[in-house]
């Protein structure tokens, strides 16, 4: 750029005298002054130039104004039709004009106020940004309109269009009635009649659909099936493709109809078994070929060049074999003239089983191949198939495709369902039964272990079940069998299969092994608590004796009747949390002492049974109680419970451990307990047969003998003597009794009563000889069938003759429980009647016993004063005692059987000992 020259560039000032030195020659003013004026003339042309750009500039800038402006029009605009909308009616009717009329009104409005002072060109673009705009918005406008309308003219009609189309998807029995209700709604709709026949036709395909719905909700497989079997989709494919390669229509229908049995309703081209069909084993495609033909159709599709899945090319290769490889099946559908003759000739192309030259129509599934042909040709058609034809082919498939998903979706719900049921039966039934004998869950018929897990499995699965169910109730009525039952159940379950059920044996033998095993562990561990959980209604005595009566008999006695049944040999009838409990307060040494007795006598005199008494008494010692305290509760169940609060003392307490001390020593005590009590013949000898007893009464006797010296100490240590002392602990233990050893007519061991006559008792006693005798001899009889002649016969009864004389000559009457048996000293057991169980007398067959025979033998009134003695002879005393004995005998019995029991007469079973007394 030129620039203007100034002082600067004519000289420079000097640096020493500040005046201006000349910088050059003096020729350079000259050229500067041209400069100069050059300059000038440049500085012309730029203002020029920039006046020119300046007016270019505002003029674009106008434009650039205007476009914003125009910018800002449209969002306006845009705005406008958005609160237009909101505002319109309901219909729509109208919209379009009515918003293009404003906006027109307000684009020349915009254009008076923005086109002024703008050139043609810009005016022209201005205008044709309005006009753009407008269109833009009149197609919205437009469109919004027709929604409108639609959407209006849907809603009115479809107001009773969506409660018909609801009820034909829940019930289509009444499917004409409710389709003409739908057309009547749309007749009567306000809208022109163009879109009246549009929802028509919607109607028709919609009502179809809704009814196929509601065949779908009642049977999806068939619905799906007659949907893919109308002629649409691939049936309607193929049936159209085989009619372009010159088979008539219902020759073509005769091919499909028979294609659909073969592989379904929906033409799957795709392999249906495992395998490519090659070897034979298996079928693919449309047709289902398989071995040479099967390769066959590959090598056609190859030379195609297309996959041999192909849809067309399955469907042309039908077509390629017809007129070739199978030309006879062709000919014979070229003759057919209608579409049943038409399937009946292609099932020669097919050859399924049953078919035969002469007999096609005994081909497998005639009937369907048959119906689907004449369906598709239209020659039977029906009125659902008439319904299925107002849907669109198009949406046919999506239905049918909709309709698999949501069976196979079904089925897999089902099936999953199913399984889960299943597997909880499988986990829980088997136990549950075993453990309570039902199953309170679902256990599944086996028609769905096959649904769930196909017809192999599901049935084996369904088989392993029930024998673990089966096996189960087995191990739940174990509860309440016998062992020697249990034991037999085993026996016959042990596995013996060598093939496939042998697991299945092995595993029913390990349930109930281990059952069996639980069964006894748990009856022995506490059988009382067992047959509560085995038997509800022992369960329920003893919850009405806890919670309402108090009174423990009933449920006593069930819990025995229910040991009795099982078997159990030693009964425990108590619970052994009860007989913990009632331990616990018998140990407790800071209860008073009544509280700690009470709590063991109450249990035990709870029931008036004997035996039950007894098995109390031992589950209660084996619990923890002194054996000591039997002493005292033979006490209380003769009635005596002074004496049996004084022994219960006696076997609780240690008298060494008392405060004070006797002058009598301990030694001094036992010498004379063993004396006056232990001794031969005394009341300790006799009550626990010492002489001859057995262990069982020696360990009582050691135990009682314990018992009687801490009651004696306590005795003296309350200022009594020893005498009285010793008297009164045997009073209190054994009652008050006296020992009686017999006479010259009969031997006795025996405690009676102090205030009995021991005359009358052994006079009485030795009545009874010859019933002992008879005795002994019913039970010693000659077997029948010894030889008479060789002398074995008489040997054998000389041998039991002599051997009933020494047992009546040694044996001797002992106390058991309320009478008396007679023991025989050889075998140290009492004589036996016919069933085997000893022969008690009681007291009354003593009292009331036949004169003894010593008394037999005194002389008679007449000869006693010439003292004559006239002895008879024995067998002839024998038989007269006899003979009056044996009708009396019977009585006696006959008065027994109507006798009141042990039980209802109380006391307590002495279990082992044999000697008076007795509880």
């Amino acid at each position: 750029m030129v620039t203007i020259p100034t002082s600067r560039d004519v000289g420079r000032v000097g640096t020493r005298s500040g005046r201006i030195a000349p910088s050059g020659p003096t020729v350079s003013v000259g050229e500067g002054i041209a400069q100069f004026g050059n300059a000038l003339t440049h500085v012309a042309y730029d203002l020029n130039d920039l006046r020119t750009q300046e007016a270019q500039d505002n003029q674009n800038k106008a434009g650039f104004d205007l476009e914003t402006k125009i910018a800002r029009f449209r969002d306006a605009e845009e705005q406008s039709f958005l609160k237009a909308r909101e505002e319109a009616n309901e219909s729509g009717i109208g919209f379009t004009r009515q918003f293009i009329e404003g906006y027109q009104q307000r684009a020349n409005e915009f254009g008076e106020s923005n086109f002024a002072g703008l050139n043609d060109a810009q005016k022209e673009r201005a205008k044709q940004s309005v006009m753009g705009l407008g269109n833009s918005l009149y197609g919205k406008a437009y469109d919004y309109e027709q929604k409108a309308k639609a959407l209006f003219y849907d809603r009115t009609t479809n107001q009773g269009l969506d409660t018909v189309r609801g009820q034909i998807k829940n019930n289509a029995a009444p499917y004409e009635e409710l389709k003409r209700q739908g057309l009547a709604a749309i007749d009567a709709a306000d809208m022109p009649e163009a879109w009246k026949a549009e929802r028509r036709a919607l109607w028709e395909s919609d009502a179809a659909e809704s009814k196929w719905q509601w065949k779908f909700s009642q049977s999806p497989k068939e619905a799906i099936s007659q949907i893919k079997g109308s002629p649409g989709g691939n049936v309607g494919r193929a049936y159209q493709r085989l009619i372009s390669k010159g088979w008539a229509p219902h020759q073509a229908a005769g091919i499909v109809g028979n294609l659909t049995a073969e592989s379904g309703a929906s033409l799957n081209t795709s392999a249906r078994n495992p395998g490519d069909g090659s070897d034979g084993s298996d079928s693919v495609g449309l047709a289902q070929w398989n071995g040479s033909r099967a390769k066959a159709l590959k090598a056609f599709a190859a030379a195609r060049g297309t996959d041999w899945t192909d849809f067309d090319t399955q469907v042309d290769f039908i077509d390629h074999e017809l007129r070739t490889s199978e030309r006879s099946a062709g000919e014979n559908l070229a003759r057919a003239t209608n579409a049943e003759e038409a399937a009946a000739a292609f099932t020669g192309y097919e050859r399924p089983a049953g078919w035969s030259p002469s007999n096609a129509r005994g081909s497998h599934n005639w009937s369907g191949r048959r119906d689907a042909a004449l369906r598709i040709a239209g020659e039977n058609p029906s009125a659902e198939d008439a319904d299925l034809d107002a849907i669109p082919y198009d949406r046919r498939e999506q239905l049918a495709s909709w309709g698999e998903t949501q069976y196979t979706k079904q089925v897999n719900e089902e099936r999953a369902l199913i399984r889960g049921q299943i597997e909880i039966a499988a986990a829980n039934a088997p136990s549950a039964i075993a453990n309570a004998g039902q199953y309170t869950g679902v256990i599944p018929p086996q028609e769905q272990f096959i649904q769930a897990y196909g017809a192999q499995d599901g049935a084996r699965k369904y088989n392993e079940l029930m024998a673990a169910v089966e096996t189960g109730q087995q191990a739940y009525k174990m509860q309440t069998m016998p062992e020697s039952e249990i034991n037999q159940i085993l026996g016959q379950a042990k596995p013996t299969a060598t093939g496939e059920t042998a697991a299945l044996e092995a595993e029913r033998y390990q349930t109930l092994a281990t059952a069996a095993q639980q069964v006894v562990k748990a009856r022995n561990a506490d059988p009382a608590t067992y047959v509560q959980r085995a038997f509800p209604s022992v369960a329920l005595a003893w919850e009405e004796a806890a919670a309402v009566s108090g009174d423990y008999r009933p449920a006593l006695m069930a819990t025995a009747a229910a040991q009795q049944q099982l078997g159990i040999q030693d009964m425990r009838l108590l619970p052994k949390q009860l007989a913990d409990e009632v331990i616990a307060k018998f140990k407790d040494v800071n209860a008073p002492g009544e509280d700690r007795i009470a709590a063991v006598t109450g249990m035990v005199f709870s029931t008036s049974d004997t035996t039950q008494r007894r098995a109390i008494y031992e589950q209660l010692v084996n619990a923890g109680l002194t054996d000591a305290t039997e002493g005292a509760m033979e006490a209380y169940a003769r009635g005596d419970e002074g004496a049996g609060r004084r022994l219960m003392e006696a076997a609780i307490i240690d008298p060494s451990k008392l405060p004070g001390t006797t002058n009598i020593k301990p030694a001094e005590i036992d010498a004379e307990i063993q004396a006056k009590i232990m001794d031969d013949g005394q009341i300790g000898d006799i009550f626990y047969g010492l002489s001859d007893g057995t262990v069982e009464n020696q360990e009582r006797a050691i135990r009682d003998s314990k018992l009687l010296t801490n009651a004696v100490n306590l005795r003296v240590r309350n200022g009594e003597t020893l005498d009285a002392a010793i008297n009164g602990a045997a009073k209190d233990l054994y009652g008050d009794v006296k020992p009686v050893t017999g006479n010259l007519d009969v031997n006795a061991q025996i405690l009676v009563p102090s205030s009995m006559d021991e005359a009358d008792v052994l006079g009485g006693l030795a009545g009874l000889l010859p019933t002992v005798r008879s005795r002994l001899e019913g039970s010693m009889a000659v077997p029948a069938g010894i030889a008479t002649q060789s002398g074995e016969q008489a040997i054998t009864e000389a041998v039991r003759t002599n051997y009933i004389d020494n047992v009546m000559a040694e044996g001797y009457f002992r106390n058991a429980g309320d009478g008396y048996v007679f023991i025989d000293p050889y075998v140290g057991a009492a004589i036996a009647g016919p069933d085997g169980k000893p022969v008690i007398f009681t007291d009354s067959d003593v009292l009331s016993a036949p004169v003894p025979i010593s008394k037999i033998n005194e002389p008679s009134p007449e000869d006693a004063g010439a003292g004559v003695v006239r002895p008879r002879a024995q067998e002839e005393i024998d038989r007269e005692t006899y003979g009056q004995f044996e009708p009396m005998l019977k009585e006696l019995q006959q008065e027994q059987a109507q006798e009141p029991s042990a039980t209802d007469r109380g006391g307590f079973d002495p279990g082992p000992i044999s000697g008076g007394g007795g509880y």
